[in-house]
């Protein structure tokens, strides 16, 4: 019998206590022991070795995991659901129940309730309603509160007690709040209890932003935006943007806020700013989940004055400069005629003045002394300078492949760099070094996410390059369309429609078709095969 339904039998008549042997919190170690014996004592973040939180349930394989607070990062902490008003009633309705009579079963199933964790995207209509009823605080309900934050062992119960505790203003709390803000799943929470606090807090939300940087860092730095604390917009400018989700996130934020323009307008910068000022303006050209160039009003001035500083650094040139100038050289050009006005003063001089810089002698040895590079961020930027500078990478990729032979992301640049001349060449290594029997192991609808599926990604990627080389590697399209990974599956299918059904044929490889439309378990991967089998064109619903 569950605890729920034990309390409820035992425990009919109000005001009894209900004596339970293990009560829901104390299922295994407490989320804030957790982090607060995982937290380094000098810098005050999280190790970086510190592992899952205590009550993260294990994935099946290669399913999609959230990464910590990415889900109320990406999904929005405060969307209302609207359908879940009966939701929103019982969690008031227990919350009532504990802060007038601190009734345990009030306390039991209100835990048991916040343990999904979805539900805390209730949480602003929870406390409006709380505040409409006059919940009152003391003596019982802070006191169950303040004992959550601290002792409990799921994830959705210490996040409402946070939230509870922001609200009310419990100074005693912040603390334990902020070291709970330290693990990205809670910063979020914890930002908005601190923002609800007393004292300077601007200083807090930024010391705690210093801490983190991944969803975390990203929340944080978007509630400073609005700061006119020079040391914060200074940060802010030279290390706040970065985040270990994407610095698109924070561009605009980082030029506006920190004032890149005006930090750019001075007779000389250092390499850091430059360095910074290069990450921010390829982060805005790039665009995406926030606002891009186009919305940064200073930007043309900004950027006459980055460029101007590069001309000044051309001694010490920097291939992240070159990549910069690159981006902005294809920005403008590809401008529409009304996002041309914005440029119209500056816009000449500007291209000018880039296809100086990319037409400057000593990129190319820079480049092709950085793709020796065992750093990996170094090496990325060395291989897109080398690309847009035309300089050939099959040997450097070809050699990193040999190295690392299950690594997909080195097949990835490889089948990039396959042509007539090497592609045997590839495809004998990779039948020597991969096992396809550990891949063909029956269809499936697998994600794909995982270590366990290293070996199916490396395969998938030969497939997908395979389009271009009509009849050559078949045996491991023929993997890859039996792997339990949709995507593999498709890449085949990719393969597949290129080289056509005649081709197929004359390889005597329908066969292979018609045996996985047998057993193909999705749908849009069974279209397909039906249709290359019929020799017509997929019907997508």
């Amino acid at each position: 019998m569950s605890v729920i339904g034990f309390l409820k039998d035992k425990f009919s008549s109000k005001g009894n206590e209900p004596e339970v042997e293990a009560l829901p919190w104390e299922a295994g170690e407490s989320i804030y022991h957790f982090i607060d014996t995982n937290i380094d004592p000098e810098t005050g973040k999280l190790k970086a070795d510190s592992g899952e939180l205590p009550d993260e349930i294990p994935a099946e394989a290669g399913a999609l995991r959230w990464a910590p607070g990415a889900l109320d990062g990406a999904m929005g902490h405060h969307a209302s659901l609207g359908s879940e008003k009966k939701s929103i009633k019982k969690i008031v309705n227990l919350v009532d129940s504990v802060a007038r009579s601190d009734n345990q079963l009030s306390k039991v199933n209100l835990y048991k309730l916040l343990e999904d964790d979805e539900i805390l995207s209730l949480i602003d209509d929870v406390l409006e309603e709380l505040g409409k009823r006059g919940v009152p605080v003391e003596p019982y309900l802070l006191k169950f509160l303040q004992f959550l934050v601290r002792r409990s062992t799921h994830r959705g119960p210490v996040k409402f007690s946070i939230a509870l505790l922001g609200a009310i203003q419990d100074v005693d709390s912040t603390e334990f709040i902020r070291k709970l803000g330290s693990h990205e799943e809670f910063t979020l929470y914890a930002a908005t209890a601190l923002a609800n606090g007393s004292g300077d807090v601007e200083l807090e939300l930024w010391d705690l932003a210093k801490k983190v940087d991944g969803w975390g860092r990203i929340q944080l730095v978007e509630r400073l935006a609005e700061t006119q604390n020079v040391d914060i917009k200074k940060w802010i400018l030279l290390e706040g943007y970065k985040n270990s989700v994407m610095y698109e996130y924070l561009a605009y934020i980082a030029a506006s806020t920190g004032e890149l323009h005006n930090a750019l307008n001075q007779g000389f910068v250092d390499d850091k700013l430059l360095e910074a000022a290069s990450d921010i303006l390829q982060a805005l050209m790039a665009g995406g989940p926030a606002e891009d160039l186009s919305c940064y009003e200073e930007a043309p001035g900004a950027i006459k004055d980055y460029l101007r500083h590069i001309e000044a650094h051309q001694s010490n040139k920097k291939l992240s400069y070159f990549l910069t100038v690159q981006y902005l050289a294809e920005y403008l050009t590809d401008l529409d005629e009304e996002d041309s006005q914005a440029w119209a003063d500056s816009k000449s001089d500007i291209q000018n003045k880039c296809s100086e810089v990319l037409a400057w002698s000593g990129w190319l040895g820079l480049a092709a002394e950085n793709l020796k590079s065992k750093n990996s961020y170094d090496f990325h930027i060395a291989d897109q300078v080398a690309k847009h500078l035309g300089l050939n990478t099959w040997d450097v990729h070809w050699e990193r492949l040999q190295d690392e032979p299950f690594e997909f992301s080195k097949w990835h640049h490889v089948m990039g760099l396959a042509n007539i001349e090497n592609i045997d060449q590839i495809l004998d290594f990779a039948d020597k070094k991969i096992p396809l029997e550990k891949v063909a192991t029956g269809a499936a609808e697998e994600m794909g996410f995982g270590d366990e599926f290293t070996i199916h990604g490396c395969v998938e990627t030969i497939a997908s390059g395979l389009d271009q080389f009509s009849g050559k590697g078949l045996k491991f399209i023929e993997a890859s369309l039996k792997s339990p990974v949709t995507r593999g599956r498709n890449m085949s299918m990719n393969a597949l429609e290129a080289w056509g059904k005649d081709t197929v044929e004359s390889l005597g490889a329908m066969g292979l078709v018609l045996e996985a439309l047998k057993v193909e378990p999705d749908e849009d991967v069974r279209e397909r095969l039906d249709a290359f089998r019929s020799g017509r064109e997929p019907k997508w619903d």
